[in-house]
């Protein structure tokens, strides 16, 4: 058993699956397994895998899907892989921004046995331009006093910015691309108390199309 599965859907990408996959090789945390699920339609990944890979074999589970699920169903069968105590969700096309991002993450739980969802500030990165995204001065305070506050904005972020306790929570597949919303109101319907920080620990992929 491990302490964090990064469960990261793949989908014809396996230039940026190799970026991302050098930056969890550079982590100082080191208590993690990497669970990829490939909805790809060519070999692309799985050579990938199988040969240059920046992750030690030792610590990778790597899944070609029998047919292609789709983008949501593909999320979730990287979750149900997922053997570790916490949930890293991670897209191909986002990755750690510096090495100790892991280990500040898992910190976020760590230090707040009481909450079951953590999240990250992260930095917005397209082939011309890069910002930070920066939480409203109003939002903790407004999602600390109800958790339903992020159904009117979402300032929690991509999944990717996220962290959370266990690894049977799913996307719900209805939701589409409100998913992440959806996924969030649920945990924190279960339990409102939360875990943050406004380091941008995570570096989001922005397509220029």
């Amino acid at each position: 058993m491990c302490k964090v599965s990064i469960c990261i859907p793949a989908y014809n990408d396996p230039d940026e699956l190799k970026r991302l996959l050098t930056s969890v090789a550079e982590q100082t945390y080191s208590d993690y397994e990497v669970v990829i699920t490939d909805d790809s339609d060519d070999d692309r990944i799985s050579a990938l895998i199988s040969g240059s890979c920046p992750v030690d074999a030792a610590r990778v589970r790597y899944h070609r899907n029998d047919r292609k699920l789709g983008h949501i169903y593909n999320w979730n069968a990287a979750i149900s892989m997922a053997k570790g105590d916490y949930t890293k969700i991670m897209f191909s096309d986002d990755w750690f921004t510096s090495p100790d991002s892991l280990g500040k993450l898992v910190e976020l739980l760590d230090s707040a046995p009481g909450a079951d969802l953590a999240f990250c500030g992260s930095m917005q990165v397209s082939e011309s331009d890069s910002y930070e995204r920066k939480l409203s001065d109003t939002f903790i305070p407004a999602l600390k006093a109800d958790w339903r506050t992020v159904f009117a904005g979402n300032e929690i972020g991509a999944p990717s910015d996220t962290i959370y306790r266990g690894n049977k929570i799913l996307f719900d597949v209805h939701t589409n691309w409100a998913s992440d919303v959806e996924l969030y109101l649920h945990i924190l319907s279960e339990n409102p108390h939360f875990a943050y920080t406004a380091e941008p620990l995570v570096s989001i992929g922005i397509h220029e199309d």
